[in-house]
């Protein structure tokens, strides 16, 4: 893996450096998290992690014993036990079931705790595995990771597993892969799937190819995704019959690779009803029958991007635009202009910002230098986003509107929507979600301004952002404060309340949601347990990417 280490030096008065790492740093949270379970960052010490997970006899009959010593005489002796069955990397999941359904009741008790700490710590640390073999290129454990594959939920830890294999698939793998590809569970084959057309490329399109006609639509869904990332035409119709899948997932799928080939959206929307799709349902078989043929696609896919681990955090008391590293170390810093309120990490490695009180949005690079501004804005910026077409989407809020902007600086596209418009993200069938403050609401906007969609009677929103499943990520600040998901209904299925008026909160790669309020940066999982902290006061939007 190639890490690229830029030592910034200070270009202006305004502009504190303390380095950028873009790669693995010297304080990677996911190398520490693994290093407190004894496992290290080669092949050896993973492979033998991933083969713990599995029913090994020597580790279940350790695990076993250390079970019954929680119900030992010696109050030494129980403690003991629990100690070590708290540091395992983990706990086969029968005996631990066992020795809570047993009969001694403080092995009951004791277990219990241990199953409640423990939490969502096998995932965390699997995660962190998939993430350190990715990003370190660590060879050697196809099989180990294909074994291991989440059968059920977790999606996060497939895609995981997917973009580990793509990265570290080796040549020898190759018969193995080819057998995987149609064999076993769905999951595990998906992941094959994109681990075999990495490694052989073309050459692996005469064993894929068939299973385009698998019984499975979500294999079907794979290998179009597949042969659409090398521009091959025969995923176009079976993209085409896709978009009509019951499944909601491979629906996302099918309209993402299209859009991705071709440029275009024809606002079609996964997670709408088959009625409220069929026009542009309508115009996706047309373009795929009559224009396609003609038309030179768009390949490679664009990638979903790699979380590198960096957090952007607009500290709008102390007028700071600050970065942190994985570990919450402040890497780089900056003074953007007065109450810094929206900000976004950018691919090449630049960083947008929207200065509230300053009317203007700035983009910084890598050295800290001014490559693109924009001031005299219609109003106070809240947030801010760079567009896929390279054009930058704006909420300015005291004015109700929500602008865009191309390269120039000129508006291309102005709406306005009372109740102080403090959010806005451009979806990808090109609608805007809108998070509207004072109207106690976000909205889904069409491009001529229409709501198309909205959640209704949220205390004072000030961020939203749309999931890969079709739910809504809303943090809202009235009345204590809440984190919550919601599905297409309105209502509400996840939340969390813990929060000290919530302003800003992003769903991460690993499953995790990371949230800002008044007293800092916090990300918690889904059972609400939180896992990194990083105190640090008056901070508005923040971005990890």
């Amino acid at each position: 893996m190639r890490i690229m280490v830029f030592l910034l030096v200070a270009v202006a008065a305004n502009i504190t450096v303390v380095g950028l790492c873009l790669g693995q740093s010297p304080s990677d949270p996911y190398i520490n998290l693994l290093r407190k379970h004894a496992i290290e960052p080669t092949t050896e010490s993973l492979g033998a992690y991933f083969r713990s997970l599995g029913p090994d006899t020597e580790s279940s009959q350790r695990a076993a014993d250390l079970l019954r010593q929680l119900g030992d005489d010696n109050f030494f002796r129980r403690e003991t036990a629990m100690a070590n069955l708290m540091r395992r990397p983990t706990i086969p999941p029968g005996l631990l079931e066992a020795a809570i359904a047993g009969n001694d009741p403080e092995i009951r008790w004791r277990a219990k705790q241990i199953s409640k700490q423990l939490g969502n710590r096998g995932a965390r640390l699997l995660y962190a595995a998939l993430s350190v073999i990715r990003r370190n290129r660590i060879e050697g454990l196809t099989d180990s990771i294909l074994e291991n594959v989440p059968l059920e939920g977790e999606t996060y830890l497939r895609i995981a597993a997917g973009k580990a294999l793509a990265e570290t698939v080796r040549p020898a793998d190759a018969n193995y892969l080819r057998t995987r590809i149609h064999t076993g569970d769905v999951f595990v084959r998906i992941v094959a799937i994109g681990a075999y057309s990495a490694l052989r490329g073309d050459k692996s399109h005469a064993d894929i190819l068939p299973l385009l006609k698998d019984a499975d639509d979500r294999i079907q869904a794979a290998v179009a995704e597949s042969l659409a990332d090398r521009g091959h035409r025969a995923s176009l119709p079976v993209l085409d019959t896709l978009l009509d899948s019951p499944r909601l997932e491979v629906r996302v799928v099918a309209a993402r690779v299209l859009r991705d080939l071709s440029g275009k959206t024809f606002n079609y929307t996964a997670y709408e009803s088959s009625a409220d799709r069929a026009v542009a349902r309508t115009q996706w078989r047309k373009w795929i029958n009559e224009d396609a043929p003609l038309t030179t696609l768009k390949f490679p896919l664009q990638a979903v991007r790699h979380e590198r681990g960096l957090t952007l955090a607009c500290a709008y008391s102390s007028n700071r635009l600050y970065e942190l590293d994985g570990a919450g170390n402040v890497v780089w810093e900056i003074s953007p202009g007065r109450y810094p309120w929206g900000c976004q990490g950018l691919a090449n490695g630049h960083r947008l910002v929207a200065a509230h009180s300053s009317r203007e949005v700035i983009e910084y690079d890598g050295e800290g230098k001014v490559v693109w501004r924009k001031n005299g804005l219609p109003g106070g910026p809240s947030s801010v986003s760079r567009l896929e077409n390279g054009n930058t989407l704006i909420a300015c809020t005291d004015s109700q509107h929500i602008i865009e902007l191309n390269r120039e600086g000129k508006t291309v596209w102005d709406v306005t929507l009372s109740g102080r418009p403090t959010d806005a993200r451009r979806l990808d069938d090109g609608r805007t979600l809108v998070s509207l403050q004072s109207g106690r609401r976000v909205v889904e906007i069409d491009p001529t301004g229409r709501v198309v969609w909205e959640i209704t009677g949220v205390q004072s929103p000030l961020s939203a952002e749309r999931l890969n499943n079709g739910n809504t990520l809303v943090a809202s600040s009235g009345n204590g404060g809440r984190v919550g998901e919601y599905d297409r209904s309105g209502k509400l299925i996840w939340s969390n309340d813990s929060f000290k008026s919530p302003w800003c909160a992003q769903r991460l790669a690993n499953g995790n949601t990371m949230v800002t309020d008044q007293i800092g940066i916090t990300e918690v999982t889904t059972t609400g347990r939180r896992v990194w902290f990083k105190a640090l006061a008056g901070v508005g939007k923040i971005h990890r990417y």
